[in-house]
């Protein structure tokens, strides 16, 4: 599993100064009194499969970030079974699909947290299964990912430190793409690492 590949073929440059200006414009907030609890299938349903081809979003994803021929469960082609992935976040390389989650970088819970609670149905679906922005969502190790859990990065970060840079920014990107607010301990970490980036 062990690789030494550049973690750069499944995840795009950043440019740090435009992390540091999205990040400078987050809203910080950290009153959580008035977000109503919380319901992960009802608020932000599960994958759904937006062309209608029987693959859904988890399998659009592996069958994008694969990085050599794919292998499916059935002659549908619907489910992912094999293919090869690159995980950013330990830096292996996997085989199996059912060794992969489909992270979302910044967990449905966060999102939740946030400012989600206030959205539509509609946009808590959309952010659940964006693909438009590529590192939204990224195919990694299941148990890394639910180390994770709904942790942001002043709490948890990927165990291979050369993504430590690509991650914050990809974090600071998504909060800023969707207007996303940060709580205070996040805020600082988030500008302590970029600085250091």
């Amino acid at each position: 599993k062990n690789s030494n590949q550049n973690t750069q073929t499944t995840v795009r440059n950043i440019d740090l100064t435009v992390s540091k200006d999205q990040l400078n414009s987050l809203l910080i907030n950290d009153d959580f009194s008035q977000i109503p609890s919380y319901d992960r299938e009802l608020y932000f349903g599960s994958w759904t499969d937006e062309d209608g081809d029987c693959q859904n979003t988890r399998a659009e994803v592996l069958i994008q970030e694969s990085l050599s021929t794919l292998e499916f469960r059935s002659s549908k082609n619907c489910v992912v079974d094999s293919g090869e992935w690159l995980d950013p976040y330990t830096n292996n390389v996997y085989y199996l699909a059912s060794e992969l989650d489909v992270d979302h970088v910044v967990p449905l819970y966060n999102a939740w947290q946030s400012g989600a609670y206030l959205w539509s149905d509609f946009k808590r679906e959309e952010f659940a299964n964006d693909m438009l922005f590529e590192d939204h969502l990224i195919a990694v190790d299941k148990y890394e990912n639910r180390q994770k859990g709904a942790k942001d990065p002043s709490e948890w970060m990927p165990t291979n430190q050369d993504f430590h840079c690509k991650y914050v920014a990809i974090w600071i990107e998504i909060k800023y793409l969707w207007e996303l607010a940060i709580t205070s301990p996040e805020y600082k970490f988030l500008d302590s690492t970029i600085s250091s980036c």
